[in-house]
């Protein structure tokens, strides 16, 4: 939600905090989307962005015939969403919203060195019996016990939409006008 990540950032900033960990990417390097479960050879990012990935980039050594380009489709669509245009827009508002308060936001989950080993795991250690984000689920398991970290990922609501349909309609179409 934008005034919700506005808020966040705002309200750590008056609490001196400067530097905020955020999650993006973990979806993607992980297999957390419903759709990798079944993960099609579209050759499209989820978001319907085109973008076609260089099999070579996928090799562990380019110019062989190994790597994970052979485990496609499941890595080639998480490779399409990493580098398509729904996760570039949010980290570019992610930024834009985290410095306008003076926080800056760091990815983890983005850097190469964590990034590139997950992406190389095996299918079925990314996606399980339907399972998404099997691997991590596994890991986390010791540390946070079954029923969280087998919990099914909760869409935060944003009630803009709501709001600019009903309460703030005539509000925002006078200001527009």
């Amino acid at each position: 939600s934008v005034l919700a990540f506005h808020k966040r950032y705002r309200a750590a900033r008056k609490l001196g905090i400067t530097v905020l960990l955020e999650g993006q990417g973990g979806d993607e390097i992980w297999a957390g989307y419903s759709y990798y479960a079944d993960a099609g050879a579209s050759g499209r990012s989820h978001d319907g962005s085109s973008f076609s990935v260089n099999d070579e980039i996928l090799k562990e050594k380019p110019g062989t015939e190994t790597g994970p380009a052979e485990r496609l489709p499941l890595v080639r669509r998480q490779w399409s969403d990493l580098l398509g245009a729904k996760l570039q827009r949010s980290l570019r508002f992610v930024d834009r919203a985290s410095m306008s308060s003076g926080v800056e936001v760091r990815v983890p989950y983005l850097a190469t060195d964590l990034a590139l080993p997950a992406l190389s795991l095996p299918d079925e250690w990314k996606v399980r019996d339907g399972e998404l984000r099997s691997f991590i689920r596994r890991m986390a398991e010791p540390h946070l016990g079954r029923e969280l970290a087998v919990r099914p990922k909760v869409p935060v609501q944003d009630p803009q939409r709501k709001w600019l349909q009903k309460e703030l309609k005539e509000y925002v179409s006078d200001r527009l006008a």
